[in-house]
């Protein structure tokens, strides 16, 4: 029982959060790429007076785009040029935020010994990473040959 509340009350914190291309702004229509690194939290504590590691495993990503979708996948993402998660924002100019939650399983051992499977879940939410999205659009010029453009 005492594992099970150091467990609901763990906070592992969120994976670290890369976009692609890594800057604050994206364009419309083009692939925003994101990943995580899904490496399991290890923490060291002692319940009852005896020494216990608590493992936290991230499984599932849910990520908020800003613009009303989501994607929830068990794939934390991987960079260009192998990327596996991304979003393409359509009819969006402006600033957006996006948000990662991360739901994350459990194990603990205790002395060391073998790892048993917490029941249950706990979640983590990013701060919120401003995005602003461009919509470029191109136009027609009235140009000759010699590259002389005139304003209309």
């Amino acid at each position: 029982m005492a594992i099970a509340t150091e467990w609901a009350q763990l906070d592992p914190g969120v994976p670290p959060l890369t976009v692609q291309p890594d800057q604050d702004w994206v364009y419309s229509t083009l692939p925003t790429i994101v990943y995580v690194d899904p490496t399991p939290i290890t923490i060291n504590d002692t319940l009852l007076g005896i020494p216990i590691q608590i493992r936290a495993t991230p499984t599932t990503y849910t990520w908020t785009w800003g613009d009303g979708k989501t994607t929830t996948t068990t794939d934390p993402g991987t960079p260009y040029p192998n990327q596996t998660v991304s979003h393409e924002y359509l009819y969006v100019t402006g600033n957006v935020d996006l948000t990662l939650q991360t739901t994350w399983t459990g194990t603990y051992s205790i002395n060391g010994n073998t790892w048993t499977t917490i029941n249950g879940t706990i979640t983590s939410t990013s701060t919120p990473r401003t995005l602003t999205v461009y919509s470029p659009h191109s136009h027609l010029v009235n140009c000759d040959l010699n590259g002389h453009c005139l304003n209309k």
